[in-house]
């Protein structure tokens, strides 16, 4: 079977489904080259498995086609990603005017959780009415609107807060 040569319209269609696959994925910094030569070989794999389908009649060809050029262009940038971020080293200084570690200005997700596992434990170990006001408190209400929210006497809350206040202060001295 003789090769077909696409036409320039073709030739621009596959041009413009390789330059949006690119812009959509972000990937403008690198080699426009490289890309393209990925985005050609992805459409030309999907063609050369079934030219009929890029008939005018057939539209399903293209569509196939735009996403193997998006598929291929998808993995390339999860690969260049993989080798950028496994290329720089966290414990490296920002810039060369600051020593601080690259690490340090990444943001913590959750942090350390010892220091909330000790207050629990802590907490677990009070008289049951000061562990409620404790958690009350921590989950954001005000002293003064404890006595109305939970229906109960606003002396007994005080009492209960300032031997709260004196476990913690104990607590801080540990």
């Amino acid at each position: 079977m003789r090769k077909r040569r696409f036409s320039r319209r073709e030739e621009a269609v596959v041009e413009r489904m390789i330059r949006d696959a690119i812009r959509e994925l972000a990937l403008e910094r690198g080699s426009a080259e490289e890309l393209h030569a990925i985005g050609w070989q992805a459409f030309l794999s999907v063609y050369h498995y079934d030219p009929v389908g890029f008939r005018w009649d057939g539209a399903g060809g293209w569509a196939r086609a735009y996403q193997a050029v998006y598929d291929a262009l998808s993995a390339c940038k999860k690969q260049r990603n993989d080798d950028y971020y496994r290329l720089i080293s966290l414990d490296k200084p920002i810039s060369g005017e600051n020593e601080t570690p690259l690490i340090s200005r990444l943001p913590t997700h959750h942090g350390d959780f010892s220091q909330y596992v000790c207050l629990c434990d802590y907490l677990s170990c009070l008289p049951w009415d000061e562990q409620q006001l404790a958690w009350t408190l921590i989950n954001g209400y005000d002293l003064e609107e404890i006595p109305a929210a939970f229906y109960c006497d606003p002396k007994e809350v005080e009492g209960t807060y300032h031997r709260l206040r004196e476990s913690m202060e104990q607590y801080l001295r540990i």
